[in-house]
């Protein structure tokens, strides 16, 4: 669950996993053997465990049901709806009006990202990324942001085989630019100065005959606004 900047919303969901199938397995020990069942989700299970996504509103005790069908339980970054990073592919604007969040297929091959209006819970697909082997949004944490005052997403992809950075209109869905290029790899975005439009992120492989750089760099192409 994410609370929103102002302590008021939560966004989180509903799970359903009544159509999946029991896993068992039998604990031996001294004295009779335990069976232990849960919910395991097998390849010819036609669906994994769905989420339906909810915002709670706290002071009025009311459950927003985002109007859209419920999601695979998948995260951009793992089989699990939480990847261990503070956004897990949800993100709040400032005043808790709108959530940004990335919907994944079961198979991780396709990726809808979506705005949700958090006092009537509909939802608008902003743009949707499609990759023929598994799309990870980083190497070890999540680096797509809304950034809300500039109607615009930076959103993580490795479409010319290097992992990058790109800047999208948040409102139309289109790309703007490409902030990051070149043979190396975006691994973690660090930190946005969205005033200067300047972002700080660690990488891969950027200086020649250096496989590892934990150094921090500034990607200038953000101040592009093509």
């Amino acid at each position: 669950m994410l609370w929103s900047p102002d302590s008021k919303k939560i966004a989180t969901f509903r799970q359903d996993q009544r159509h999946v199938s029991d896993m068992y397995l039998v604990k031996t020990k001294v004295g009779a053997p335990e069976l232990e069942q849960w919910k395991y989700p097998l390849p010819e299970d036609k669906k994994v465990i769905q989420i339906e996504r909810v915002i709670i509103d706290v002071d009025n005790a009311k459950i927003i049901r985002l109007k859209v069908p419920a999601d695979d339980r998948r995260g951009s970054l793992s089989d699990d709806i939480s990847s261990g990073g503070p956004y897990d592919d949800n993100e709040w604007n400032a005043d808790a009006s709108k959530l940004m969040y990335v919907s994944t297929s079961r198979d991780h091959k396709i990726e809808k990202v979506r705005i949700a209006d958090a006092a009537t819970g509909d939802v608008r697909e902003v743009f949707e990324e499609k990759v023929a082997t598994q799309y990870e949004s980083g190497q070890g944490t999540i680096n797509n942001r809304f950034l809300d005052k500039s109607n615009e997403i930076i959103w993580y992809s490795e479409r010319d085989d290097w992992g990058h950075l790109y800047l999208y209109d948040a409102k139309t869905g289109k790309l703007k630019n490409q902030i990051t290029k070149g043979a190396f790899v975006v691994t973690q975005l660090l930190r946005i100065d969205e005033a200067n439009r300047v972002l700080y992120f660690n990488a891969n492989g950027r200086e020649p005959g250096r496989i590892h750089i934990t150094a921090i760099f500034t990607a200038l192409a953000l101040m592009e606004r093509t």
